[in-house]
């Protein structure tokens, strides 16, 4: 949220001045992400986990290799995502010249071969 806060003083001789104050607050004065995490975060292969994330303002989340159908998020949300193989998921925020950054790691497995 942000707004404009007008101010009016006066000084010695009476004359009246007006400025107006940007008021910024986003997220209020705390920002950044709260919690970022996959459940769980080791996987077979063809399985899914779950991004689970808490943050003070909408982000983005992205992965290293990259996943196309990753973007844009709320500040608060959930998303299923079934990696091919090791993937590091990233969050980002950001607010005015703030930047806040957490990853999580998910390990993808072959599954157990069966007993014969």
């Amino acid at each position: 949220m942000s707004g404009l806060t007008r101010v009016t003083s006066r000084d010695g001789r009476g004359r009246t001045f007006a400025c107006a104050l940007a008021a910024v607050a986003l997220g209020g004065c705390n920002f950044g992400i709260a919690g970022f995490r996959a459940e769980p975060n080791v996987i077979c292969g063809g399985s899914q986990t779950m991004l689970s994330w808490v943050a003070t303002t909408d982000g983005t989340l992205s992965a290293v290799p990259a996943d196309a159908s990753l973007g844009a998020v709320a500040e608060t949300g959930t998303r299923a995502v079934s990696p091919a193989g090791p993937t590091t998921y990233r969050l980002t925020v950001k607010r005015l010249w703030k930047t806040a950054t957490r990853e999580v790691a998910v390990e993808v497995v072959a599954a157990p071969s069966e007993a014969k």
